[in-house]
């Protein structure tokens, strides 16, 4: 009997966003204190969190800005910005309320603890195991956000502009504060190769430089061009026009990614813009 693949499951605090990992870190460490109140207090916290920070990487503003907005509102407003990144997407409504419902009931229960409200009202205690389904539960929903904003802003083709880069097989050849530059060599008799720029502090690609065989001008053929440049976009990108005398404008509305192509003779540049 052939079993599944091990899940990897990422730590929260995996992703680096230091307003998140401080209340993972504090849910965690009043549940080992068993504090179990408090660690339901932190894990809806954790959530609000990750909603209000996605949110503002997409948009480039406050989800909540001059107003109060409930947690379901929260994530309401933070699904639907992700809601590209999703393939069921007619089915997807009747999830976005039960996850809603999840956060909703953790807020409840967060709201029957002494820790939300002061000594004054009377404390109901939350078991440990209580405690740990809510923690997991806020887990789940925050891992599920940011792994959607990455999928959203980053491409998943392999080695493609906006990806993050897999330099097996290839050579460093230039590294400077900013970037770092990798090469694939093709055929060595006939020159060719790519080079693939990615910002030094995250390996996502910026550009990749396509180098075909020097009898080739690729200027003359677009359909000879667009097959070698399509590796490196999305699949979804079209043409939106002209730029100087040999460059074109790519782009792709799933991603909200734009492309800068320049050919050159025998030579491609695919640049995020």
């Amino acid at each position: 009997m052939r079993h599944p693949g091990e899940i990897l499951r990422p730590e929260v605090d995996s992703f680096g966003i230091a307003s998140i990992d401080e209340r993972y870190s504090e849910m965690n460490d009043s549940y080992n204190e068993e504090r179990y109140g408090e660690s339901v207090n932190y894990a809806r916290s954790m959530i609000e969190s990750t909603c209000k920070w996605v949110y503002k990487a997409l948009n480039d503003e406050d989800i909540d800005k001059d107003r109060y907005l409930s947690l379901n509102k929260l994530i309401k407003g933070t699904l639907s910005s992700l809601s590209s990144e999703l393939a069921a997407s007619e089915q997807f409504p009747t999830v976005f309320d039960n996850v809603i419902d999840i956060v909703t009931e953790i807020g409840n229960l967060r709201n029957l603890t002494s820790v939300s409200h002061g000594s004054a009202v009377r404390s109901q205690t939350i078991t440990p195991v209580e405690a740990r389904f809510v923690i997991f539960a806020a887990e789940d929903i925050t891992l599920t956000l940011l792994d959607l904003l990455f999928n959203k802003t980053h491409s998943l083709k392999k080695n493609a502009v906006h990806s993050v880069i897999d330099p097996k097989g290839m050579t460093k050849i230039r590294e400077d504060d900013s970037f770092v530059t990798y090469k694939l060599d093709g055929n060595t008799s006939l020159g060719t190769g790519t080079e693939f720029t990615v910002f030094k502090n995250c390996n996502v690609i910026n550009q990749v430089i396509v180098t075909l065989p020097k009898w080739v001008d690729a200027s003359s053929d677009q359909e000879f061009m667009s097959e070698h440049m399509r590796d490196y976009m999305e699949e979804d990108a079209i043409e939106k026009g002209k730029k100087g005398i040999s460059g074109y404008m790519y782009y792709s509305a799933k991603k909200d990614f734009l492309y800068e192509v320049q050919v050159e003779d025998n030579v491609i540049y695919i640049t995020n813009v």
